[in-house]
């Protein structure tokens, strides 16, 4: 979805100017005068339009769209999250080659324990900066727990809104691919319509979202492959997407039982399953995926 690329509410007034009766432009933003251009110095006044980005501590820079959810304007971020720090300026720690899942970066012996890591933490896909730019960050659930991991203003998107974006793009024409509200047993019209048409691997079966990626994307959401992080463990991107929400299933303590939920998007099973069979997934918050940020709704 696109917008003009003055942001802001454009007030155009035509006013008398001297005897000639000569015409001008004036823009205005809460109520200043931002722009002011006489109608008969120019030919024709074309506006252009561009997504609106949003700024990270960091200094990155996200694409951003907003869609219609539940009678509501919900802007969400385009881009997975790629912050060092946490948006107080405390910087977050980089796992590079310890193990991610414990708080001494060892793995303990068969038969002996180790204290889980329970702070933020971050990596590159197979710790390499170039994955940055291509598919974001990988977190542990401890940065999200901080509440101070989007952009000031944003917020790592709920279970609640994941689900609530899929079901509203499952019902507008748009966004499904072929119009039909329905899943043939799968979610897989509204994981392509989100899908990026890059990052998946490419296949022959019609049942997977790398099939046919030029359909990928109708929703302009860009999804991407970014794989996840298990400890010492690296999830294959091209053909894993999991990303966090913000969510937590217990008191946010790292538990082998679970801790947070994320949304899992692989193509290694029929497409990507719907939210009530088995795309949602409990999972340990030492785990480290992907990150997806909306905007706060204004007050």
């Amino acid at each position: 979805m696109k917008k003009l690329i003055l942001s802001f509410l454009a007030i155009m007034t035509l006013c008398s100017v001297s005897m000639a009766q000569s015409k001008t432009m004036v823009l205005y933003k809460g109520g200043v005068k931002m722009y002011e251009q006489h109608i008969s110095n120019v030919d024709s006044v074309v506006f252009k339009t561009t997504p609106d980005t949003v700024k990270d501590i960091d200094g990155n820079v996200y694409r951003t769209i907003t869609y219609i959810v539940k009678g509501k304007p919900v802007t969400w971020m385009i881009d997975n999250l790629k912050t060092t720090k946490l948006n107080d300026g405390t910087p977050i720690y980089n796992v590079i080659n310890e193990n991610a899942e414990y708080a001494d970066g060892l793995t303990p012996a068969t038969g002996t324990t180790a204290p889980l890591r329970t702070t933020p933490a971050y990596c590159w896909h197979m710790n390499q900066l170039y994955n940055k730019d291509i598919f974001g960050g990988l977190y542990n659930h401890y940065a999200i727990e901080t509440e101070k991991l989007a952009p000031k203003g944003w917020h790592v998107a709920t279970n609640q809104e994941w689900m609530d974006l899929e079901n509203t793009l499952a019902t507008v024409d748009a966004n499904n691919n072929d119009g039909v509200a329905v899943f043939d047993g799968t979610a897989l019209k509204v994981a392509k319509s989100m899908a990026s048409q890059f990052t998946w691997s490419s296949t022959s079966n019609w049942k997977q979202i790398g099939n046919n990626p030029n359909a990928n994307n109708n929703s302009g959401f860009s999804l991407v492959a970014c794989g996840y992080r298990a400890g010492i463990s690296w999830g294959s991107s091209m053909n894993n997407g999991f990303y966090w929400t913000a969510t937590v299933t217990s008191t946010g303590t790292a538990e082998k039982s679970g801790g947070a939920i994320s949304r899992n998007i692989v193509t290694a099973t029929e497409g990507f399953p719907n939210t009530t069979s088995g795309q949602l997934k409990v999972n340990n918050s030492t785990l480290m995926f992907g990150v997806r940020c909306v905007k706060d709704a204004a007050p």
